[in-house]
């Protein structure tokens, strides 16, 4: 990950640097600034987008920057350069196209003595750089002819070894021999070669072949110029210097060397064109679009396409390659131009001009209709089928169809056609799918399905068993006949039954049905042959037929009379009685008495039998119904009827459910009385015993009869007892019956603060109710508790020992001072209701505490004066090696405030809080800010920060505070409050994500402060007006 170097000029024109921070994500904030320069080439970048209020710039090495706030404000005109080599370009956004701009370039001229952009040029040195004046290399040597020939005029060369007034050989020399002089591109600069030597020499030059001279003159130097007509062919030469002094002595030396390069670039495009046989398709066009090739390593190469450009460099193997986005290209089917422009090192240019064919457009396909109704039937199958339609010319059309895939070209007129045999078409009635896929030139493709319907057979079929079982019975025939079955749906069906003919038409589902009248089908028994005939849409024919067996008589007997008498006594009852009758053989007899049932099969002679035991025969006085049913093999069916009189015993029973309907007489029950019932046999006398206590009464004409034991037969308690029914007819039979009864007429209840809660003290403070408010007590177990405070309510259920318990948690009970009582009401499982009481304190409510002054002796903290508010207060400091120390001050009582003077004073910048707490326990503490430009490092982020409850923030004894908050922040700043007050004047910033001004006010201490919610979990800022909010 790479840092961007970066300068920002202000609208009041000053200049500030910097550099990005990868970890950060490049992030570069440009809220206010009129011009921005990043030290990037045109080819660093691939792409311009926007996100909101921010522009963000894609690098090719897959970074991104993102310059914050660039879009910031409405009218602002920013502008971007980008600048690297000593070299600056303005960016021209240009149009967008969706989130994304159509960026272009303009080179800046800074070549001038002065330039307004000089301070936004980079150099690409290791820091950030501005240039200042026009650029000047380091080395003379290496500026070309024209700086080498200043730099001989102003000191580049010198005389050397030349004795002023006195003998002695000079020695010529050649200045910078070691250097190279570059020159080249399409307006070649001169190069000058000089040096020095004996005053009268000849001298010759020769570079490459070509040969300048000159004569020493009477400074003692030297100088020959090559205009670009007089260089050599392209190439790096050493020059070759030779000086002949007056005496006839030569001298050969070693020039600098020259670099000569006029020849254009070599480029050529090997992706992306026409030439190269490319053509883009709608795929190819919207991943975007790359053109590549070959060229002179180190050249520039600019592509121009549809007035959008891009830049790369030629890479040292020779290649190249550029990238323009999707949006460049249009969609259709064009051919546009595009411009190859090669520009190596020495400017020399290369213009190679091509163009990109766009094919976006899939190819039209259509299928005409098969057959005339796209139906084919069996005769058409038979003799195969063509499937013809239209297309776009010369596109590759696949035709998949019955499981085959066959190709075929559309022709020149845009038809085509294939056809399929009828052995390829599989017979049946079914939907078969056509799939058409047309490929064009270019690679665009086109999908089209269509479905042809296979009808190439008929069928019918009769629904069997008829009638259930092939078999007619009375009754069914009573009902009359519907045969039903299946065939293709719309075919025509003919039903013949014993001579009656029925024609109906297959539904849509593909089922029929023919309904014979009971008048239509003839009784007795006998064999009935049916015959259906189906003819389908397309004249197939399909027959089937069944037989079915017709029998509709049978019918039953009871012997009687039953037991000798129709009438079954107890010792009949004890012995099981036998039923007997006539049927028909084989028929089956359903003989039921009294609602016990016995299922028999009539003998060969028609005779049946049916017992039944003492056990089917249930005891009493009463009438009982028998009734015989038989079942012969067809279904036919004969009923008869009978009455048998039982009279066995006398009974008595009672009831379930007693007291209230669970057998339990509770408090509320047995206040009242209690009415205990059952039953017996009519008129007899019953005497009921419960406890020791009797009762005796009548049983009513209903079999029903009744007692009640007032409160006082009912002896309060917990136990079991049972009540006796004793019943005694006219005859002195004499029966009993009993049930369990259970009296529960008690219960208790409890209820107490737990000592925990209250922190061994009267008080419920604001800590103990935020670690929530627990009471208990005790109940009979298993009953329910329900517990009342303040009117909220909590329910539990005692356990096994007895105990319960329940917690308000946090936020549950009322913030504030006051007396409350707690009532708790229990109902035992038998409905018993106890209640009990409990009063305590709850005072969650201690002020924050305020500063009046702060004392300041030689910039250091000599005291500091709090409003008086009857809370004790300590202070203590916030050290900056993220400890704290409680301080111990003198505190002087003026009366209305209380000063707290430091020995030895607190040191300058040192941060205090102030700690009250109230008689109850309740914490609450204020941050005192003294460090002047304060941020969240020291105050909120302080390591020893979470020792405290701060729920107040003073800034007005330092300047220029900078805070930021969260609702998270706020809500860990105190365990007992989510209200946090600042205090503050114009020179404060207080910066709170995500708040909302409600517009209410609060009056402190004379000064108005303004409320804000944040988020939705009750989170307050009260904070001064004076202070700058940003939210």
């Amino acid at each position: 990950m790479s840092a961007v170097n970066y300068s920002v000029r202000s609208a009041g024109g000053t200049v500030s640097y910097g550099q990005s921070s990868p970890a950060d994500g490049n992030i570069i904030p440009f809220f206010t600034g009129s011009q921005i320069s990043l030290n990037l080439a045109p080819q660093d970048v691939i792409a311009y987008r926007t996100s909101g209020d921010d522009l963000i710039v894609e690098l090719s090495n897959g970074q991104t920057v993102t310059i914050q706030g660039y879009f910031f404000e409405d009218g602002r005109e920013p502008e971007l350069f980008l600048s690297a080599h000593g070299e600056i370009q303005h960016v021209d956004l240009g149009g967008q196209v969706g989130d994304q701009y159509l960026a272009s370039y303009n080179a800046v001229d800074t070549s001038g003595k002065w330039s307004a952009y000089d301070q936004l040029v980079f150099l690409d040195l290791e820091r950030v750089e501005p240039v200042v004046a026009p650029l000047v290399a380091p080395v003379l040597g290496g500026l070309g002819s024209a700086a080498a020939a200043g730099a001989a005029v102003l000191g580049g060369g010198y005389v050397a070894n030349k004795v002023i007034g006195g003998g002695g050989e000079i020695t010529p020399t050649v200045n910078d021999p070691e250097a190279t002089y570059e020159t080249g591109g399409p307006t070649p600069d001169a190069v000058t070669i000089s040096g020095t030597g004996e005053e009268g020499s000849d001298v010759t030059v020769v570079v490459g072949g070509s040969v300048q001279t000159t004569t020493v003159g009477g400074d003692g130097t030297w100088s020959v110029t090559y205009q670009a007509a007089d260089l050599p062919a392209d190439g790096v030469y050493e020059s070759q210097v030779t000086v002949v002094n007056p005496d006839d002595k030569t001298f050969t030396l070693d020039g600098p060397a020259v670099d000569i390069d006029t020849s254009p670039p070599a480029v050529s495009v090997s992706e992306g064109t026409v030439s190269v046989g490319e053509v883009v398709n709608a795929a190819e066009h919207d991943d975007g679009h790359v053109l590549s090739g070959q060229g002179e390593a180190g050249a520039t190469v600019t592509v121009e396409v549809n007035g959008h450009s891009q830049t790369t460099t030629i890479a040292e193997d020779g290649s190249w390659s550029v990238f323009f986005a999707r949006n460049v290209l249009a969609e259709g089917e064009y051919t546009i131009d595009a411009t190859i422009t090669a520009v190596d090192a020495r400017g020399n240019t290369t213009v190679v001009t091509d163009s990109i064919e766009v094919d976006t457009i899939a190819p039209a396909i259509a299928m005409g209709t098969v057959e005339g109704d796209d139906v084919i039937n069996a005769a058409e199958a038979s003799d195969g089928v063509t499937l013809a339609g239209t297309g776009e010319p010369g596109a590759s059309l696949s035709i998949s169809f019955q499981g085959q895939t066959t190709t075929t070209t559309v022709a020149n007129d845009g038809s085509w056609s294939l056809f399929f045999s009828a052995g390829q078409v599989a017979a049946g009635t079914y939907d078969s799918a056509v799939q058409l896929v047309a490929t064009d030139a270019a690679g665009n493709s086109t999908t089209t399905n269509y479905t042809l319907h296979i009808d190439t057979e008929g069928n019918v079929a009769l629904n069997t068993p008829i009638a259930g079982d092939d078999m007619l019975n009375a009754t069914e025939a009573a009902q009359g006949l519907t045969l039903t079955g299946t065939a293709e749906a719309g075919s025509t069906v003919v039903v013949e039954m014993m001579g009656v003919t029925r024609t109906v038409t297959a539904t849509n589902a593909g089922t029929w049905s023919a309904t014979y009248a009971a008048a239509e089908i003839p009784s007795g028994e006998y064999d009935a042959t049916i015959n259906v005939t189906a003819t389908d849409g397309v004249g197939n024919v399909s027959t089937t037929s069944s037989v079915m067996r017709v029998d509709t008589s049978t019918l039953v007997g009871l012997d009687a009379p039953i037991a000798g008498d129709d009438m079954i006594n107890a010792a009949e009852a004890a012995g099981g009685v036998t039923l007997t009758g006539m049927a028909e053989a084989g028929a089956m007899v359903q003989v039921t008495l009294e609602g016990a049932t016995r299922l028999v099969t009539a003998a060969q002679d028609g005779s049946w039998s049916a017992s039944f035991t003492t056990a089917d025969i249930p005891a009493g006085t009463y009438q009982a119904a028998v009734t015989v049913t038989a079942t012969d093999p067809a279904g036919n069916t004969a009923t008869t009827r009978a009455t048998v009189s039982v009279d066995t015993e006398i009974g008595v029973a009672v009831d379930a459910g007693q007291a209230g309907g669970d057998d339990i007489i509770n408090a509320a029950e047995a206040g009242t009385g209690v009415t205990l019932t059952g039953t017996g046999e009519a008129g007899a006398s019953v005497t009921v015993q419960m406890d020791g206590v009797s009762k005796t009464t009548t049983v009513a004409a209903n079999g029903t009869w009744a007692v009640t034991y007032a409160s006082s037969d009912i002896r309060a308690g917990e136990y079991d007892t049972t009540v006796v029914a004793t019943i005694t007819d006219a005859a002195g039979n004499t029966e009993q019956a009993s049930r369990a009864i259970r009296v529960d007429t008690t219960t208790a209840a409890t209820i107490e603060v737990t000592e925990t809660t209250i922190g061994g003290d009267s008080f419920v403070n604001a800590a103990e109710m935020s670690q929530g408010l627990v009471l208990d007590g005790t109940a009979e177990p298993g009953a329910s508790v329900t517990v009342v405070v303040e009117g909220v309510t909590r329910t539990t259920t005692a356990d096994a020992s007895g105990s319960w318990s329940v917690t308000y948690e946090p936020g549950s009970l009322p913030r504030g001072e006051y007396e409350t009582t707690a009532t708790v009401t229990t109902i035992d499982a038998v409905g018993n209701v106890g209640t009990s009481s409990t009063t305590f304190f709850v005072d969650t409510e201690v002020s924050n505490p305020l500063v009046d002054s702060v004392t300041q002796s030689d910039d250091d903290i000599s005291a500091i004066t709090l409003v008086a508010d009857g809370s004790d207060h300590t202070i203590s400091t916030l050290n900056a090696n993220g400890t704290t120390t409680e301080l111990s001050p003198t505190e002087v009582d003026l009366g209305a405030t209380t000063m707290h003077a430091f020995n030895p004073r607190v040191p300058d910048g040192t941060n205090l809080v102030v700690s009250a707490t109230d008689d109850a326990g309740n914490v609450s503490d204020t941050m005192v800010v003294l460090d002047d430009n304060a941020t969240n490092a020291g105050t909120l982020g302080h390591a020893q920060i979470g020792d405290f409850q701060i729920e107040a923030i003073e800034l007005d004894y330092a300047a220029g505070t900078q805070l930021t908050l969260t609702e998270a922040q706020i809500k860990a700043l105190s365990d007992t409050s989510d209200t946090l007050t600042i205090h503050g004047n114009g020179d404060d910033q207080v910066t709170v994500a995500g708040a909302q001004r409600t517009g209410s006010t609060e009056t402190i201490d004379g000064e108005a402060y303004d409320v804000y919610t944040i988020g939705d979990d009750g989170v307050t800022l009260v904070i001064d007006q004076d202070i700058n909010v940003i939210i």
